[in-house]
């Protein structure tokens, strides 16, 4: 699968900005940046920020959605992930475009009752460098959403002998 994704049509657009920053952000967190920049999100500035401490981006929207650029820098991986968390519209949030998005197999399943359902969805796709993209989403009803895109690959850790 290429990488950036173009955003779904008739995607909400929370939805098309994760879809098409996240996707940057899996092959060059400064690019995604530069296009939150260039757009209606709002740079975190708080030094102390727990997202900035570990080497990543937030901002945020006027209606006070997040979208987290963090990168992944553990011993035996390394990658990105990105997120976007806010609260579900009284209208709810329709991320059923993401069934259409280019190389990704997954599907979305309901948990619960009519208003009181849950959604979480499941996808992934191998990236241009041949490592797994995954895409997690949680839209519960009235609550706080999550939509996450996550790369990694592994690594060998300098100075261990550890296999």
């Amino acid at each position: 699968t290429e990488l950036p994704l173009p955003a779904p049509d008739g995607a909400p657009r929370v939805v098309a900005d994760f879809i098409e920053v996240c996707s940057i952000g899996m092959t060059d967190m400064n690019a995604a940046i530069e296009a939150l920049d260039r757009s209606y999100w709002i740079a975190e500035q708080d030094q102390g920020s727990a997202t900035l401490m570990m080497g990543g981006h937030q901002s945020e929207s006027i209606a006070k959605t997040i979208i987290q650029l963090i990168p992944i820098d553990f011993a035996h991986a390394e990658g990105m992930s990105c997120q976007v968390i806010g609260r579900v519209p009284e209208t709810g949030l329709d991320i059923t475009s993401l069934n259409e998005l280019a190389g990704f197999e997954g599907a979305f399943q309901e948990f619960g009752l009519d208003e009181d359902a849950n959604s979480i969805g499941r996808f992934s796709a191998i990236g241009p460098n041949g490592h797994p993209v995954t895409i997690q989403t949680f839209v519960p009803s009235g609550a706080f959403y999550n939509l996450s895109m996550t790369t990694m690959r592994p690594r060998t850790p300098s100075g261990s002998n550890q296999e």
